[in-house]
């Protein structure tokens, strides 16, 4: 049973190493152990001594209370010398501050990295990754090295961006962590933090000299993706940083452009106060701004968009111009504000379509009067 479950949760992906640190500690524990014992009954010897009745430690520094739970599991560390000493050191790291310098006492590397299977996780990066900032000072005062990678590109700076731990990451850059390293598809610690809403975190970033336009393999940025997931406080601590509110994604697609995909209102309108281009188009469709969201039924954005002086007669590759695409995605309440606003009523698309045949075809009867007119 111990070594299916390890296998789907470790094994069955690559990139389902991720997937560990988001299981309960129980649940973290027994996945080590499996990795430990290589048998069925080397487990259940390791748990049963794990289990075994020993006096409590006293309370440590990082507020965990070393429980008799807690003696039993640096003893059954102590007890596995011939093990892996990362698996071994890991454990530690899941137990408490008093198990780690017990595994680091019997000469267990503080840089050591996980297999192949592990992308090469430090000890670093994991208590990182699970917000141990006790353990994460120990393990820096013991030498561990702040700027290593992982096979992804990740850093310790960046796991604890990803999961928001502010004092973590605080740490980190008065210790001397680079601010704009970047992973193997080159996502920065300020883009996870832009993507995830922590506006702590992002703060300090910026304060340590993250850059606020760097863009990943995809040309995602920092404004991007905050645009894109609705967190107007840090696109306000980007702009007021300076960031560009008008970089293209490799898609040809701009912060305004996401924003509006999503239907962040309120954000469509901090980019066009602050810049925004109106008149971009991305590249598969070639379109607008408008034209999005026209066939997104955005009809709030639709009307900061024309008041910024959005073409209102553009038209994307197959011709279509918004009110085809408003009417060909139901959006009837943004058809009529397109109409209002004097958009062409009779232009067909590349397939000789109207607006009229688009919304008599669609049943309706009050937009097909107010087209006649």
């Amino acid at each position: 049973m111990i070594k299916v479950y390890f296998y789907i949760v470790i094994r069955k992906k690559r990139t389902n190493w991720s997937r560990f640190f988001y299981q309960k500690p129980i649940v973290r524990t027994t996945i080590l152990l499996s990795l430990i014992c290589p048998s069925k009954t080397d487990f259940f010897q390791g748990s049963f001594r794990y289990f075994s009745t020993k006096p409590a430690f006293a309370q440590t520094e990082n507020k965990k209370t070393d429980t008799p739970k807690n003696h039993r599991l640096e003893n059954f560390l102590l007890s596995t010398k011939d093990r892996d000493e990362w698996t071994r050191l890991m454990l530690a790291i899941l137990n408490s501050v008093t198990a780690v310098e017990s595994v680091l006492s019997q000469g267990v590397r503080v840089n050591i990295r996980g297999t192949d299977r592990f992308h090469g996780v430090t000890p670093l990066m994991f208590a990182s990754r699970i917000g141990e900032e006790v353990i994460v000072k120990l393990l820096v005062e013991k030498g561990a090295r702040l700027n290593d990678t992982d096979s992804l590109g990740n850093t310790a700076l960046i796991e604890a961006a990803k999961m928001g731990y502010l004092d973590i990451v605080r740490f980190m850059l008065q210790q001397g962590a680079n601010p704009n390293a970047k992973t193997n598809e080159n996502w920065t610690a300020l883009m996870f933090a832009s993507h995830e809403g922590h506006v702590e975190v992002l703060e300090a970033l910026l304060k340590y000299g993250a850059n606020s336009d760097s863009q990943n393999k995809f040309g995602m940025s920092p404004v991007m993706y905050a645009s894109q997931n609705g967190h107007i406080e840090i696109l306000q601590k980007l702009i007021n940083r300076d960031a560009n509110v008008n970089l293209t994604s490799l898609n040809g697609s701009t912060a305004l452009m996401w924003a509006i995909r999503s239907g962040h209102e309120k954000i469509a309108e901090l980019l066009l106060e602050s810049g925004a281009n109106p008149h971009s188009s991305e590249n598969e469709f070639q379109r607008s701004p408008l034209l999005l969201a026209a066939k997104f039924g955005r009809k709030g954005i639709l009307k900061s968009l024309l008041f910024s002086g959005a073409d209102i007669k553009a038209v994307d590759k197959h011709g279509a111009n918004a009110l085809i695409l408003a009417l060909g995605n139901n959006h009837f309440e943004t058809a009529r504000l397109l109409i209002e606003g004097g958009i062409p009523v009779n232009n067909p698309n590349q397939n000789k379509l109207t607006p009229l045949m688009i919304a008599s075809s669609k049943g309706n009867f009050e937009l097909t009067d107010m087209l006649i007119e």
